[in-house]
């Protein structure tokens, strides 16, 4: 009960918010609410910030919102909801939570389990063919374009979600490789010294195994109060 509280006071408070479609080039696709169907979307649409919206390869989608306005490249996909501003006490939060989300929970017979609470597998399907391993690499082509343009704090919380949600991008090494050296440059180096960590445990090259681990003595003196 204490977790489940804690969840709900740590969630970000934008379910009221409301963004407005600007613009659309080629097709762009939105999956709205519990549904499972995607429906085609045009400008002038409000979208609640639970909607996913998707562009295919050669579409765009610029979306605004309270003080916000974002535009979504193509092969992409992202929760309207992502397009926010998060303070650095928010994205703390919020990785925390993730931190929470992703450890492994296990009954009294020692299996593992998943709940709502500790973040059941998406398992929404793409129009087309596209597996769910394929739906997460678009969803972090879209957090990867969230960073990359202002919105590095949500991309961030973005990429974490998707790697929790979708097991099958965990291995991908440039994309883990990105979002580490953002927490890196951003001076979150406790973050930063784990997500490198975990890299380290997949199949790197021999460089990137090199620059890592370069990476994590210089963060490993910070933390220890030597440089």
């Amino acid at each position: 009960m204490k977790l489940l509280i804690t969840l709900l006071l740590c969630a970000p408070l934008v379910f009221g918010q409301v963004y407005r479609v600007e613009n659309v080039t080629g097709k762009v696709k939105a999956l709205i609410g519990a549904s499972e169907s995607w429906v085609d979307v045009q400008p002038g649409m409000e979208l609640k910030p639970t909607t996913m919206i998707m562009t295919d390869a050669s579409s765009t989608i610029s979306v605004s919102g309270e003080s916000v306005r974002f535009t979504l490249r193509p092969s992409a996909v992202l929760n309207v909801g992502s397009i926010k501003k998060m303070t650095l006490d928010d994205l703390l939060l919020a990785l925390a939570l993730e931190e929470i989300l992703t450890a492994p929970r296990k009954e009294d017979n020692g299996k593992a389990r998943n709940t709502v609470i500790y973040g059941a597998p998406a398992g929404k399907a793409v129009p087309g063919s596209k597996s769910l391993d394929e739906l997460g690499q678009l969803k972090l082509n879209g957090a990867r374009q969230l960073a990359e343009n202002g919105f590095e704090n949500s991309g961030l919380v973005a990429a974490k979600e998707t790697f929790r949600q979708y097991p099958g991008t965990r291995a991908r090494i440039s994309d883990r490789l990105y979002f580490a050296d953002l927490l890196y440059s951003m001076k979150l180096n406790e973050e930063a010294y784990s997500e490198y960590n975990e890299i380290l445990k997949l199949k790197v090259s021999a460089e990137e195994r090199r620059v890592i681990t370069e990476k994590l003595g210089e963060i490993k003196k910070k933390l220890s109060g030597l440089n």
